[in-house]
């Protein structure tokens, strides 16, 4: 008699089970696959919307080179640039600074030695009681150092912006022309003159768009974590006290949504700016402060600079001959 279909023996070769745990693994390494991937993906999402990846700097493309600065360093340009501008010198008088303070501070604001912190404390504080409180000006310079000229005597330097551009207009022998080396020497800088001008090619590309002389150079990366609070109005405080000559207070309106700068007539400003664009100039400087003032945008020209995407894109909405400033950020 016939077994019937379900009592028959069923036999497994071993080609069948191999076949069988082949699946299994494939099954399993699937699933393990997708568990990994979804946890990754999730982590990268956690990593990206924290920013703990982002390192924060801005950056100028120029001949083929891109070069970058932290954003202390690139505020310390912005400064360094804007006393040029400000005094009408020529864009190398800026050059010449910026690679300087790069020999000298690497391009960050010196500690002031202790005897000198007290007598500024002392200052500040007595301004304070008169309210006139006044902070000391940021030293970019080195004080002193070996003097390399033949009695090898050291000397005082100026280390200020104010100081290091009084003593360079006061100089006799300076012209945009010197190259660096050239103007370590003239201006009596405290280290070996042969060792500024390998600071050139970055101070050049940082002072470029700086100093108004080209748009959209400069972008920055900044975190949208920890951004300090909205100040426009100490942003238009340092705007003002950067740009005394070319600024009027009047040009610079605080409203409710940002800062409005009414570029001054090109035809009106001073001899030495008409080789620059104003608009830019502001711009440029504006995002070197970006970082310190809760900046999320700037509008200039046919252009908008927006934090999140860190570069400079078209879209502006700023009337001509106004930089618009806001501090508001977009999440839509």
């Amino acid at each position: 008699m016939a077994a019937r279909r379900d009592d028959r023996r069923v036999v497994v070769t071993r080609e069948t089970a191999r076949r069988r745990r082949r699946r299994r693994a494939l099954v399993a390494l699937g699933v393990g696959a997708a568990v990994v991937a979804g946890t990754g993906y999730g982590a990268w999402r956690f990593i990206d919307e924290n920013e703990y990846l982002l390192e924060e700097g801005c950056s100028v493309s120029l001949g083929g080179d891109t070069f970058t600065l932290t954003p202390e360093q690139t505020r310390t340009a912005a400064d360094l640039s804007a006393a040029a501008a400000d005094r009408g010198l020529d864009p190398e008088a800026a050059v010449d600074a910026v690679a300087i303070s790069l020999q000298e501070s690497d391009l960050t604001a010196r500690d002031l030695p202790a005897e000198d912190q007290a007598a500024a404390d002392e200052s500040t504080e007595a301004s304070a009681e008169q309210d006139e409180p006044a902070d000391p000006a940021p030293e970019y310079f080195a004080r002193s150092g070996p003097q390399w000229s033949s009695d090898g005597a050291s000397h005082g330097a100026p280390t200020t912006a104010e100081d290091f551009f009084s003593a360079l207009e006061e100089t006799e022998g300076w012209s945009p022309e010197l190259d660096l080396e050239e103007s370590a020497e003239v201006l009596d800088r405290p280290h070996n003159a042969s060792f500024y001008p390998q600071h050139e090619d970055l101070a050049r590309a940082f002072t470029t768009p700086l100093t108004g002389q080209q748009p959209m150079d400069l972008s920055c990366e900044l975190a949208q974590r920890d951004v300090p609070d909205a100040d426009p109005q100490g942003y238009a405080e340092a705007l003002i006290s950067s740009f005394p000559t070319l600024l009027e207070e009047q040009a610079v309106e605080v409203a409710e949504d940002g800062v409005v700068i009414t570029v001054p007539d090109r035809d009106a400003a001073e001899e030495g700016q008409s080789q620059q664009d104003l608009d830019w100039l502001f711009a440029h400087w504006s995002l070197a402060m970006a970082r310190d003032y809760g900046l999320q945008n700037i509008d200039v020209g046919a252009h908008t600079w927006d934090r999140d995407a860190a570069a400079w894109q078209q879209g502006s909405t700023a009337e001509d001959g106004t930089v618009r400033l806001g501090f508001d950020r977009d999440e839509d």
